[in-house]
């Protein structure tokens, strides 16, 4: 009996640690102290016991996003913390069937990286960087997709099964970035879909073109 009630306290410890760990981590979020949160996270997460649990998965998400928006980092850094923020999101998510936090936010964290890849991806594109432009194009159209296949929606926006105006941009972005056969996917999504109007016309006559070169006579008929 007395061995029962020493581990029942030594498991009670435990779980009280943990607790306090992740309420320190939370106090640095609150404090905007998301370098130290990043530090914390991490050796909360490197421990075995933590990194099955969900919690640990949720707060790591949130502070790596925030983190990618101070002004100190650089965006090809943004861009791969908001990548492990979408991963360790999704991470959550598998972990707690009942999906509390996420819930709890209405999905919010992943419109803001809906966005903020978007966003990544104009700065980008701005600054001639075409290569990483591309990357945060396609990972905003990825992102936007997981949104709508999960049925997730928002008051502030309505999100389409067609993004024709980030559909094009990737598109544009890949074929800046000399990665021509990467963006005829996406060129081809608008034009499967019948895409019309004055301003995707050079979509059809790339295509035509690429088609021609390659010397594919049944896409190039298609797209004629």
């Amino acid at each position: 009996m007395k061995k029962i009630f020493i581990l029942m306290c030594s498991l009670f410890s435990i779980v009280i640690i943990q607790a306090q760990s992740l309420d320190d981590i939370n106090d640095m979020m609150d404090k905007k102290n998301y370098t130290g949160a990043k530090t914390a996270i991490d050796k909360y997460l490197t421990d075995a016991n933590n990194s099955t649990k969900p919690d640990g998965w949720y707060f790591k998400g949130r502070i790596y996003n925030s983190l990618s928006y101070e002004k100190t980092i650089p965006e090809s850094e943004a861009y791969d913390l908001k990548i492990t923020a979408y991963e360790a999101l999704k991470k959550y998510q598998q972990l707690d069937p009942k999906d509390v936090r996420m819930k709890l936010e209405s999905y919010g964290s992943y419109l803001d990286l809906y966005f903020s890849f978007y966003d990544l991806g104009a700065n980008f594109f701005n600054n001639k960087n075409y290569s990483d432009a591309y990357n945060a194009f396609k990972k905003a159209l990825e992102v936007e997709e997981f949104i709508i296949g999960k049925k997730y929606t928002y008051s502030q926006v309505t999100l389409n099964n067609l993004d024709t105006a980030l559909t094009l941009n990737t598109a544009i972005a890949a074929t800046q970035a000399k990665k021509e056969d990467e963006a005829i996917p996406y060129y081809r999504r608008l034009v499967d879909a019948n895409v019309a109007g004055p301003g995707y016309l050079d979509v059809y006559e790339y295509l035509v073109e690429y088609y021609d070169k390659k010397a594919d006579l049944a896409s190039f008929n298609e797209m004629l």
